[in-house]
């Protein structure tokens, strides 16, 4: 093989191998706090825990009720919302490469 066709090929492969490095395999979970009577809540703390690791991520929701914990790693979790003068409420999320 010539030193110019070899070069062009660790080129490429050098090329594939970090643009492969580039790409990220994460989800984000996004959504609004409301009441029963579906008015916002500002102000809330949303945590997202890592049903295997244990690892929590915690956002607060803004003047809209809005959160959104982006580049998450795909698996099982519990998203809990807390807010002053409402229960806790738990619930599981299976998160997927790209989904939102």
């Amino acid at each position: 093989m010539s030193r110019a066709r070899t070069n062009f090929l660790l080129l490429l492969l050098l090329t594939l191998a970090s643009s492969a490095m580039g790409q990220t395999h994460r989800g984000s979970v996004r959504g609004t706090v409301t009441d029963p009577n579906h008015a916002v809540i500002p102000g809330a703390t949303v945590s997202l825990e890592n049903n295997d690791t244990h690892l929590v991520r915690t956002t607060i929701s803004n003047a809209e009720g809005e959160y959104a914990i982006t580049s998450v790693p795909p698996g099982n979790y519990f998203l809990t919302v807390k807010a002053a003068g409402f229960e806790r409420f738990p619930q599981r999320v299976e998160l997927r490469v790209n989904q939102e």
